[in-house]
């Protein structure tokens, strides 16, 4: 009985001074995270108050980088969200690759989990946007980087990307052609895209004038 008790004691005293010992970092990550978020409301509308007019028309990295380096929030927000949405599946692939894949999986679940790993992966890059689309449609062609199932998932981000809002579509062709699309084309809100890619969607109408289709 004392052995036991003597045991528990030890054991108590060593997790309380453990934790005494990470009391102090633990409070500076939980003081950084408050800050960042602090720092980072706002964000989004700080995002959308950036002009297109700002942008440069073609690719000049040093443009660019003038641009965002006076929204450095706007970089720190976008980081966080591509670490959160990406941290959790690179850590399930890390795991796996570390212990070798399954013990015991045969070949068929082997390529069900990399089916799945790429599915995964594909609504990951789905919802980060355009960029990283493009990043796994190239990943789809590479069969010398990915298994086969991986790469077949990956192939959907070829001509199976899912639409965005006819409505912002709309409100995109108005700020190109400087009329409403419904005045040109016949076209409207409850319209549907027949097709969707990385970069911008396909509708089937026809001109206003003329009715070409």
């Amino acid at each position: 009985a004392f052995s036991r008790w003597g045991l528990q004691a030890m054991i108590g005293g060593s997790l309380r001074h453990a934790a005494r010992r990470l009391r102090a970092p633990a409070l500076a990550v939980a003081g950084c995270a408050a800050g960042t978020s602090l720092y980072l409301r706002g964000a989004d509308e700080e995002f959308r108050h950036v002009s297109e007019s700002e942008l440069p028309t073609t690719y000049d990295p040093e443009a660019f980088a003038a641009v965002w380096s006076a929204h450095p929030r706007c970089c720190l927000a976008r980081l966080r969200e591509i670490v959160a949405r990406v941290a959790p599946l690179a850590a399930v692939v890390l795991r796996d690759s570390l212990r070798g894949g399954v013990p015991g999986e045969s070949e068929a679940e082997r390529d069900a989990r990399y089916a799945l790993r790429a599915r995964e992966l594909r609504g990951c890059l789905t919802d980060l946007g355009p960029t990283f689309i493009k990043a796994g449609q190239a990943l789809s062609i590479r069969p010398d980087v990915l298994p086969p199932p991986a790469v077949y998932e990956l192939q959907k981000l070829c001509d199976a990307v899912p639409s965005y809002p006819t409505a912002a579509a709309l409100a995109l062709i108005e700020a190109e052609l400087g009329a409403p699309a419904s005045s040109l084309f016949e076209l409207d809100a409850s319209s549907e895209p027949i097709a969707a890619a990385s970069l911008g969607q396909v509708y089937r109408c026809r001109l206003r004038e003329g009715g070409a289709e």
